[in-house]
């Protein structure tokens, strides 16, 4: 059997939607895996950042459980900037945090790199939930599969 054009795209958005998906649930699990490593240490200081990377994505879940469906175009777009703009700073912080604790020997080089790794997936989750988003809302403006993806992709070159 063939697929028209539309079922094509339809079925590559899926395609592409369900591997991000797959891919927020591993780093949701990289995520778990490396707060509980540290749990029973009892150093408030981890404690803490592992916290402050948790509630960044819970807060950005519950944005997009709740209001971004009752959000214009415009204003899902405005959103996803805000939010890109919060991750990065987010991680820049926690970044100072990590040598901070580390050079004041209040968490080891090992807990450091827990909580980096933490947050690079945090990061991974927002990053993957605001592609996804983005590849709906674009689906919603009709374009090609293939428009959308070269868009994205452009889009990703100029992040890094």
């Amino acid at each position: 059997f063939t697929l028209s054009p539309e079922d094509y795209d339809k079925l590559t958005r899926l395609i592409r939607i369900t591997r991000d998906a797959e891919e927020v649930l591993l780093n949701s699990k990289t995520l778990k895996r490396e707060v509980e490593r540290y749990a029973a240490k009892k150093n408030k200081d981890l404690d803490d950042e592992y916290v402050k990377i948790q509630r960044a994505v819970i807060d950005l879940l519950r944005m997009f459980l709740t209001a971004f469906d009752e959000m214009t175009l415009d204003e899902k777009q405005l959103k996803l900037k805000e939010l890109k703009r919060f991750a990065k700073e987010g991680d820049n912080e926690l970044l100072e945090d990590i040598d901070n604790l580390i050079r004041e020997k209040k968490i080891t080089s090992n807990q450091g790199i827990s909580l980096i790794t933490s947050s690079k997936a945090a990061l991974s989750i927002y990053r993957l939930l605001i592609r996804a988003t983005k590849f709906l809302m674009l689906s919603s403006e009709l374009k090609s599969a293939s428009e959308m993806q070269d868009e994205l992709v452009h889009e990703e070159e100029l992040q890094e």
